[in-house]
């Protein structure tokens, strides 16, 4: 879809299934609960139709710091967490952890703390993707972000110059 109707006062009866899942994913990056819980009711959302695309709208949700929208999705859904094996959809994990990645890229420290406690993430977790979540937060000079990364994972300055772990 090319039109987000999202937000708009628009008749949602006429949307394909796959329309109704791009909203829901719009919904999510603009941090719309009630318009999610609505979406996922009206069409009878399972887990597989929210997860579809790498979770995105859990992507969407955690980039843009919209915590409430990721408990949600995270509870509602029952996602849950496991090797990062493409095959298991609902497991958050999947593109290399990048719902933890992007919130910690855009300095969400709450959605940070909340994916680590919900999925006990370690240490291997949050250093994938060369440290990504680590070298991001300090690009973008999220320091509380940082601060709490290396405290909470006990990384090193050895772990945030040479981490090569691609999870």
């Amino acid at each position: 879809s090319g039109t987000s109707y999202c937000g708009r006062g628009t008749d949602w009866s006429h949307l394909s299934i796959q329309d109704a899942r791009y909203e829901f994913g719009k919904a999510a990056d603009m941090g719309k609960l009630h318009m999610c819980q609505w979406l996922a009711e009206y069409y009878d959302f399972s887990a597989l139709d929210i997860v579809s695309n790498q979770n995105r709208a859990l992507r969407y949700a955690t980039q843009n710091g919209h915590i409430k929208v990721c408990q949600w999705l995270v509870e509602h859904f029952n996602l849950t967490v496991g090797n990062g094996n493409k095959k298991n959809r609902l497991d958050v994990r999947v593109a290399n952890n990048s719902a933890f990645r992007q919130a910690a890229h855009n300095g969400h420290l709450e959605v940070c703390q909340y994916l680590t406690m919900k999925f006990n993430l370690t240490k291997k977790d949050v250093t994938c993707r060369n440290n990504y979540a680590l070298r991001k937060s300090a690009q973008k000079g999220h320091l509380e972000v940082c601060q709490w990364l290396t405290h909470h994972f006990s990384l090193t300055k050895t772990d945030a110059q040479t981490n090569k772990n691609e999870a």
